[in-house]
Parts: structure tokens; C-alpha cells; sequence
């Protein structure tokens, strides 16, 4: 890996997650001390935005966040999967210890019950991809 990609990864998605390269040691050594061949993580990050406009006027927008990791881990034959929707220390080490008892199961895994959980607005209502603002956009796509 560059060391552009390393800073870059550093810099946008793990600093704002407060995760360093000790806790992804520590979340894939936890796999591999319960018995994996291997286990990988997978970092998610996507940001969409999106405006509609019929005879030059707004019909719709929408604007949307989405970031996760994953992780697989393998022990022989077995694969286990597991994802967490909050890129924290804990969603991922939640998701490292559901996959690593995935891939290490003699016995059917009992499900895990969902509940709801209520997320701050963290996001404000203006242009958070690019900062301009909204009319700008609207005067842009009008060309």
C-alpha cells in the first residue's frame, strides 16, 4: 500500500472513527487466537447526493452517508461472515467475534435479536460533499 492510499485511509476513515492500526491488530489477532487460517476486514465509506429538477425546479434531493466494515474469517472449511453499520472499536469487534464464532461453530448459532437504535443528527442540511451551497448546485444543473 502507497503511502498516500495509508495516510489517506488514516486521515478519512479511520482517525473520524477513532481507530488507529493498534485496534485493527487487535480485532484480527482476537480471530486468529480462536483458531482462523485468516480473517480480513473490510472498511466501507460512501457519501451520495442527489437532485432531481423538472423545468428547472426542484422535484426531489436526497443525501446520504453510509459507512461500515466488514469481516470474514476463515478456519478451514468454515467462513464466517459479519458486518457492523457503526465504524467504531466496538461494532468491530462485535463483528470480528459473530464472524470468528461463524467460522468456528460446531452447533447452530442462536440469532441475535435486532433493536432500534436512535443516531444523533450529526449532519448538518447544507452542502457537506462539496461545500457550496445548495443554489449554486441548482444553478449548475440548470445549465
Amino acid at each position: 500500500m502507497s503511502n498516500q492510499l495509508l495516510l489517506n485511509a488514516r486521515q478519512h476513515l479511520l482517525e473520524p472513527a477513532g481507530l488507529d492500526e493498534t485496534n485493527l491488530e487487535t480485532a484480527l489477532s482476537y480471530s486468529l487466537s480462536q483458531g482462523a487460517d485468516f480473517a480480513d476486514l473490510y472498511f466501507q465509506s460512501s457519501r451520495l447526493e442527489s437532485w432531481v429538477l423538472e423545468d428547472t425546479k426542484v422535484k426531489s434531493g436526497s443525501h446520504s452517508i453510509d459507512r461500515g466494515v466488514g469481516v470474514r474469517v476463515n478456519n478451514g472449511e468454515k467462513t464466517g461472515f459479519a458486518y457492523a453499520e457503526e465504524l467504531t472499536n466496538d461494532g468491530m469487534m462485535s463483528a470480528v467475534k459473530t464472524a470468528s464464532s461463524i467460522a468456528h461453530a460446531s452447533q447452530q448459532v442462536k440469532p441475535v435479536k435486532i433493536k432500534a437504535i436512535n443516531y444523533p443528527d450529526y449532519y448538518t442540511h447544507l452542502d457537506v460533499l462539496t461545500g457550496v451551497n445548495n443554489s449554486e448546485i441548482l444553478d449548475l444543473l440548470n445549465q
